[in-house]
């Protein structure tokens, strides 16, 4: 048989994974936690059934041939925990059975699948074990047949052993013999039980009977209770039909209704008059008036905001006006009021500025060629600064106050002393070219020739001042302009709303405009006032409309036309509905007593009649009681009595019991015997197998054994009617099974496990981790000893040199996982 391809669809770890088997060997190579064990729980699941939690889902197949058929098992978890099976062979349907020759899951495990526990479990077993374990996998082939043995043998002891006292044979006939002392007390007491039984049934039936008279008596009793509190309310129903017992004409609480009505008419004719006494005299309404005083106000205070705008202008207009004369009077009468320089004039007096400073830089440079007099005007100009510094210096304040503000004002002066200087001094040529320009520009200007800079340049600014000033004064003369355009519109729409009124200022229009509003809210509070009188009014008059409809109606229900004949009425309603709803209260009062409405009748014409007198059984009604309690008395001791003859059973239930334990002895014997037929079938087929199987089978170990061990052990033994293994060295010297070391422990049960594999059906030999705990030598052994054998082979490990020691020695497929 070969495994050609395992495919895992879920399990474990793995999830739609297929690995493809070689024919001789296989190795599934990875670390630990990699998933070579789950494998291997794969292949024994699919084959024998899951054992994972069917939330799981677990399920995949094998694909196997065997003998050049081809099987495929599959197994998935559905309904059941195992998993539901398929197999098919040469894709028809087919059974396990068929496939495995009958192989069980302890048989599977025992010899196909050799694991580290297993061969660590060498170490630690005891050798009766260990020689009881090496001729089990010896007998592994007939594994269900030596199971089967041993279930007979365990039930058979379970059910008769002749030195057991705690079989169930054993049990069952010490049931049989207390049953049969039982049976022998109960016939001495059987006459005594029938007489209890007796007298028993005859005191049921006079208790019964006395049941039956109680319950007359009491339902008597029960009747006259009723007649009972049924009397006062039927007399009273009978006086009330006496007195003209009828319904009423009116609906109830029409008196207080009608009287409420009545009050609510009063009140609203009294609410009508005060209304009207109280409605205000205005006329119209003042909304639109006031909504145009109130949007006018709005302007109200810009406009007196804009009123003190005005005066502003007026003031700066004044006063503007003034500076235009201080500057005029400044410009001598000779010079134009109003100069404009053009490009050209305006870039050559910049020009002629330029060369006057180059010139007095010039004679800077020449201080020999400066006349005295401007060498005094220069300390005629600083000496006030000197002695400012000084008086800072003493901290005169006042005085150095005094003395800077005079220096900085002869800051004008300053080129007047210097020309004054040049002008006593020598006529220089630069001078009197410059002076020719100078006097140029001014004719051209039509200003008088022969002036300083400093002149020309006071005369330039205020002519520039006045033309300002004239500018200035026309934007304000504009302002002022729109504001007393605005403020005479405002004038106007104020005095449009107050026609009788007049005022000069916007202020004071203001005044007027918050006076007449106060008043307009006055009047608009009267006329809401008159609004809400009128609304209010409306809703009275019609509420004295529907109440007075609704007056008129209850006169007409009554049938009348006036109150006193209305109130004559509802009095006589009123009486009847209160006998009714008595009548109506009795009536309840008596169902309550009698639900039933045929009984309720039957009795009040008892009633009616006067025939409510008590029966002669209400008369026997206490002694019918005590006869009941002593007859009560007497079944409870007979119950007692009879309980304590009944404790161990009837004498009936006694005798069924005892011939039920007798047909389960029979049966159990019966079962006894079947199963000791069973052992001795079994023991004679054992026989044969030991006699025929197994010497080939420790014949094949043997052999194994021998080459595993590199001939040290020669041979294995196993004397007839013994179950010690015996090893023999070479030099003649034998061992039991449990005195060789571990590691020749694990050959010698790997060998057994070799040879009766290859007697067995033919399954691939799968191997997890069998040679970790190996040395070399016995690894290298064991590797020749796999590499020749016929069987296929799928190893598992985590050990990388194992790994390449199966390369070396082996010739297959390797996944490395």
């Amino acid at each position: 048989m070969i495994v050609e391809r395992i495919q895992i669809e879920s399990f474990g770890r793995w999830k739609h994974q297929t690995w493809e088997l070689g024919r001789g060997s296989t190795l599934f190579y990875g670390e630990n936690e990699a998933g070579k064990s789950t494998i291997l729980s794969f292949i024994e699941s699919v084959l024998f059934g899951f054992q994972t939690d069917p939330s799981t889902r677990s399920g995949g197949s094998l694909l196997i041939r065997k003998d050049g058929v081809q099987w495929y098992i599959e197994r998935r978890q559905g309904r059941t925990k195992s998993g539901e099976l398929r197999v098919t062979k040469n894709g028809r349907p087919s059974d396990r059975e068929e496939l495995l020759d009958g192989l069980t899951k302890t048989g599977f495990r025992r010899l196909y699948r050799m694991d580290l526990d297993q061969l660590q479990n060498m170490e630690d077993i005891p050798e009766d074990e260990l020689n009881h374990l090496l001729i089990d996998t010896s007998f592994t082939a007939a594994a269900p047949l030596l199971e089967e043995d041993r279930r007979a043998s365990q039930q058979a002891q379970a059910l008769y052993n002749p030195r057991g006292r705690k079989t169930e044979v054993h049990q069952l006939l010490e049931q049989i013999q207390q049953l049969e002392k039982q049976r022998r007390t109960k016939e001495r007491e059987l006459d005594d039980y029938r007489h209890v039984r007796d007298r028993l049934e005859e005191a049921e039936n006079d208790i019964d009977q006395l049941q039956h008279e109680v319950r007359e008596v009491e339902k008597s009793e029960k009747q006259e209770e009723k007649l009972s509190k049924l009397k006062e309310p039927v007399l009273r129903l009978e006086a009330l039909k006496e007195m003209g017992l009828r319904e009423p004409s009116l609906p109830p609480q029409t008196e207080e209704k009608v009287q409420h009505l009545e009050k609510q008419l009063q009140d609203l004719e009294e609410e009508l008059k005060k209304i009207q006494a109280a409605e205000p005299p205005v006329t119209e309404d003042p909304s639109s008036n006031l909504q145009a005083v109130d949007a006018v106000l709005e302007e109200g205070s810009e406009a007196v905001t804009k009123e003190q705008e005005l005066d502003y202008f007026e003031e700066k207009r004044n006063a503007l006006q003034m500076e235009k004369e201080r500057v005029r009077e400044t410009i001598p009468e000779d010079v134009p009021v109003s100069m404009e320089l053009t490009p050209a004039q305006k870039e050559k007096w910049e020009r002629l500025l330029e060369q006057e400073e180059s010139n007095y830089f010039n004679e800077r440079e020449q201080p020999a060629s400066v006349p005295k007099l401007s060498r005094t005007g220069m300390a005629v100009f600083f000496l006030p600064f000197l002695l400012s510094a000084v008086l800072l210096y003493q901290q005169q304040l006042t005085a150095f106050f005094f003395l800077l503000i005079t220096g900085l004002a002869m800051i004008p002066f300053r080129r007047r002393l210097f020309s004054s200087g040049i002008e006593a001094g020598v006529q220089r040529p630069d001078w009197v070219r410059w002076r020719a320009d100078l006097d140029e520009w001014a004719a051209d200007m039509g200003l008088p020739p022969g002036k300083t800079t400093a002149s020309y340049r006071d005369i330039l600014y205020q002519s520039s001042r006045l033309q300002e000033i004239e500018e200035e004064l026309q934007r304000v003369q504009e302002k002022a302009n729109k504001l007393e355009r605005t403020l005479s519109a405002f004038y106007a729409r104020a005095e449009s709303l107050l026609p009788e009124q007049s005022h000069t200022t916007a202020s004071g229009w203001v005044r007027l405009l918050q006076k007449e509003q106060k008043r307009l809210h006055a009047e608009l509070r009267q006329w809401e006032e008159k609004q809400w009188v009128e609304s209010r009014t409306a809703q009275v008059k019609q509420k004295l409309e529907q109440l007075t409809e609704e007056r008129e109606n209850w006169f007409r229900k009554a049938g009348v036309s006036n109150w006193a004949s209305f109130w004559e009425k509802a009095a006589a309603s009123r009486q009847d509905r209160e006998r009714w709803e008595e009548a109506v209260l009795l009536e309840q009062q008596m169902a309550a007593v009698v639900p039933d409405k045929e009984e309720r009748e039957q009795l009040r014409a008892v009633l009616a009649d006067g025939n409510e007198e008590k029966t002669e059984e209400t008369e026997t009604r206490d002694a019918l009681f005590a006869k009941r309690d002593k007859l009560l008395e007497e079944k409870a001791g007979l119950l007692r009595r009879l309980e304590g003859l009944e404790r161990d059973g009837t004498y009936e239930e006694l005798s069924r019991k005892y011939t039920h334990l007798q047909e389960e002895l029979k049966s159990r014997m019966r079962r006894w015997a079947v199963l000791r037929a069973e052992q001795e079938m079994t023991a004679r087929i054992r026989l044969t197998y030991e006699q025929d199987r197994q010497p080939k089978v420790l014949e094949d170990a043997s052999e194994r054994f021998r080459r595993m061990t590199d001939g040290v052990y020669q041979r294995l033994l196993l004397e007839p009617g013994s179950s010690a293994i015996t090893a023999e060295r070479e030099d003649g010297a034998v061992f039991t099974a449990g005195s060789l070391s571990r590691g020749t422990k694990e050959l010698l049960y790997t060998a057994f496990r070799m040879a009766a594999a290859g007697y067995s059906r033919p399954f691939p030999l799968l191997l997890d981790e069998a040679m970790v705990n190996m040395d070399r030598r016995r690894r290298d052994a064991l590797w020749k000893e796999l590499s020749q054998y016929p069987l296929q082979q799928v190893f598992f490990t985590c050990h990388e040199h194992l790994a390449q020691e199966w390369e070396a020695h082996m010739d297959g497929r390797m996944y490395t996982l």
